[in-house]
């Protein structure tokens, strides 16, 4: 097919679109020039309404976007995990600790001065909650590898002037 009169009359543009077989291509180019590629990216980053497509359509930075500037080293500072532990939790690690460290067969109830320590210090702060059971399992020899317990049975191993020093050692702001 050979060009016609109506074909040399035509913008340059309509001429493009004709000569690359697109039939979409009308979408890319306006009426009176062809759109910048930029435009283009424009109108099919908006048309699919998807926030995080601008990499894909921008090719990372646009330059008419506000630059993020990110905060110096030194202002961030990390979050240090609270160290806290609940009453129930608080209860059951030093029942645990102490049973470890009970003949088999008094292992059914704690011993007394093993129950008041837990009451007494059951309703402080979770702060030291958590100390005095971190204390606690300093003696905690169940943790260690390759040790059994069970052949470590002294004669009250948790006395309740021990219990009172843990008490005291610990100091929570």
């Amino acid at each position: 097919m050979g060009q016609t009169d109506d074909e040399d009359s035509l913008p340059k543009w309509r001429s493009d679109l004709r000569k690359s077989g697109n039939p979409y291509a009308s979408h890319y180019y306006g009426p009176d020039a062809p759109a910048s590629p930029t435009d283009v990216a424009q109108k099919q980053f908006r048309a699919s309404e998807n926030p995080y497509a601008q990499d894909y359509y921008f090719g990372g930075e646009r330059e008419d976007a506000p630059a993020v500037s990110s905060l110096p080293d030194s202002a961030i500072t990390p979050v240090a995990p609270r160290k806290t532990l609940s009453k129930a939790d608080f209860e059951s690690g030093c029942r645990s600790i102490f049973r470890r460290y009970m003949p088999e067969m008094e292992r059914t109830k704690l011993r007394s001065h093993h129950q008041d320590f837990i009451r007494r210090n059951v309703n402080c702060s979770p702060e030291r909650r958590y100390a005095l059971h971190e204390a606690l399992r300093r003696y905690d020899l169940s943790s260690e590898p390759g040790l059994r317990t069970y052949f470590n049975k002294e004669e009250d191993a948790f006395t309740e002037a021990k219990l009172q020093n843990i008490e005291e050692s610990v100091k929570v702001d």
